[in-house]
């Protein structure tokens, strides 16, 4: 029968800190960002803004697309959801991390 992993104690792990990259001042994320994280946990934040850009980028797509056809609005909905989301990755990666 099948019991699962199981997992043996080991010595504990040393995490490893590393300096955080330089953020640009004057940069209207660089201000935006640490408000947004005293009121939430970074997770959501990072959640809350690929979901805004995922769905901007999915809107002007559907516009775009729209003026084709009802397909090509899918499909250009569709890519620009993906940019939305690489956008967002980005410039959180670039500003947050």
């Amino acid at each position: 029968m099948y019991s699962g992993f199981r997992v043996r104690a080991s010595a504990p792990v040393k995490i490893q800190h590393y300096e955080r990259p330089h953020r640009p001042r004057g940069h209207w994320l660089a201000a935006l960002v640490p408000l947004l994280g005293k009121a939430f946990p970074r997770c959501w934040v990072k959640g809350l803004v690929v979901t805004v850009f995922a769905s901007v980028g999915g809107g002007l797509g559907w516009w775009l697309g729209a003026f084709v056809g009802i397909m090509t609005a899918v499909v250009v909905s569709g890519v620009g959801s993906g940019v939305g989301v690489y956008a967002a990755r980005r410039l959180l990666r670039e500003f947050v991390d």
